[in-house]
């Protein structure tokens, strides 16, 4: 059997897949695989797509999926333009948890749990769909699974791509400890009923925020909190999210978060955009305008990431500084439209306090000790093919490790993690980024 040539969600022999889910290397690769200069990951442009048949130079996910794979029933595909840690089990409650509890649609759960559950911001989802003239009535906008066939009249190709815009490793000024010292403070999660009132003034909060909420959960095991203004993504113009009047409006919507929740955070800002293109009675790909006539932004994903004040709890401590937070949790994302209007904000940020006394805490373990035992959980994982792979140094990162609103969680102690990639030339079916997370107390 041809895989290339296999139709899936095919009702004419059986199929009945409507949603195809895949966390596999540069299986939608899409646009340049590499630019100039720029030594971001092979195929990290998709918006740079200039309409040429598909080749190793420039991928055309649309001809490669279009023609053959879509079947009437398959409404949606999802994968990575780009490498990306399909290796990591975390990847995979990620996306189910961005679905089940931040609400997110099915394209949105997928491209932003792929990315948190890697911890690994360059990776660019992808989801493609077949649709009709209007954008917003493509299946990336489905809110929830449906058994439904694409009653869409098929007229266009559809690509969503997840872009990272705006990285910030400081809070807009406020310097955060590159490293940690020998010695650092264990902090432990309050128990939940002592934060009644601080979610009640929370919710007034956000709600003048966006301007009314209309639905609001909380999650027991954490109290994570997740409101959603009853609106839908809306397609909108694509902006210069990276010039300095967004950041400088990023940066105002920082310091409404930090006044309400009276804490410090770090941000990245992402930006979900649709690349629409005509389709041919066969199946092919038309390009009929200018590329630019053919971007829309979806949605935009501001992520506050909780900056730590380990004070000077430890003997010998730093005094008053910010300490980093990584993993799913430790978190405030806020949701908007490509209309502008904002859809939902979870905040995911335990209540916690510093362990009492100096016995409380624990020493650290070095960068280069951690980096160590890491490697040798890699040669666990892939046997002989270690030698495939080489660290990447600018992607290590310790942090207090938060876990997913959905999870329990006493302590927060802190973690290093390390991101290790395919050596150049290594067959990205074969070996894809592996993040490997070390305990540092």
């Amino acid at each position: 059997m041809d895989l290339r040539k296999v139709a899936l969600g095919n009702p004419n022999e059986g199929g009945r897949l409507s949603y195809f889910w895949q966390c596999i290397c540069q299986t939608l690769a899409h646009g340049p695989r590499e630019i100039e200069g720029d030594l971001t990951l092979a195929y990290s442009w998709p918006e740079k797509f200039d309409g040429s048949k598909d080749s190793v130079v420039m991928a055309n996910a649309f001809e490669r999926w279009g023609g053959t794979h879509f079947g009437r029933r398959l409404r949606l595909a999802c994968g990575s333009s780009t490498n990306a840690p399909c290796m990591n089990a975390s990847v995979y409650g990620s996306i189910w948890n961005h679905y089940l509890s931040f609400g997110y649609d099915v394209a949105d759960s997928f491209s932003e749990g792929l990315v948190a559950g890697g911890q690994h911001s360059e990776t660019v989802p992808v989801c493609m769909a077949v649709g009709g003239d209007n954008w917003d009535d493509s299946p990336l906008f489905d809110q929830r699974f449906t058994a439904e066939e694409n009653a869409t009249t098929g007229s266009h190709y559809y690509l969503q791509f997840r872009k990272q815009i705006i990285k910030e490793k400081t809070a807009f000024g406020v310097a955060v400890m590159a490293q940690p010292q020998d010695s650092m403070p264990v902090f432990r999660a309050l128990d939940l009923s002592s934060s009644g009132a601080g979610h009640r003034k929370t919710l007034e909060g956000v709600s003048a925020l966006v301007g009314g909420v209309t639905a609001r959960r909380t999650e027991e095991q954490s109290g994570a909190v997740y409101y959603d203004t009853g609106l839908r993504p809306m397609v909108g113009p694509v902006k210069p999210w990276g010039g300095a009047t967004s950041a400088g409006s990023v940066a105002g919507a920082q310091s409404m978060i930090e006044a309400l929740l009276g804490q410090r955070f770090a941000l990245d800002v992402a930006v979900n955009e649709i690349m629409r293109v005509a389709r041919a009675a066969d199946g092919t790909p038309l390009i009929t305008k200018p590329l630019n006539d053919h971007l829309r932004t979806k949605d935009v994903f501001l992520t506050f990431r909780r900056l730590i004040d380990v004070g000077s709890k430890c003997v010998g401590g730093p005094g008053a500084a910010l300490a980093p937070s990584v993993g799913s949790g430790g978190v405030v994302k806020i949701q908007m439209g490509g209309d502008g209007r904002i859809l939902r904000v979870a905040i995911v940020l335990r209540e916690i306090e510093a362990s009492g006394g100096p016995t409380a805490c624990k020493t650290v373990t070095k960068e280069s000790d951690a980096a160590a035992l890491a490697t040798e959980q890699l040669k666990e994982m892939v046997g002989t093919r270690v030698s495939q792979y080489h660290l990447d140094p600018e992607l290590s990162r310790w942090g207090y490790k938060e876990e997913p609103g959905n999870v329990a969680q006493a302590e927060l102690k802190i973690v290093w993690q390390f991101v290790f990639f395919p050596n150049d030339g290594v067959d990205p079916m074969t070996a894809s980024p592996v993040l490997i997370e070390v305990p540092a107390q």
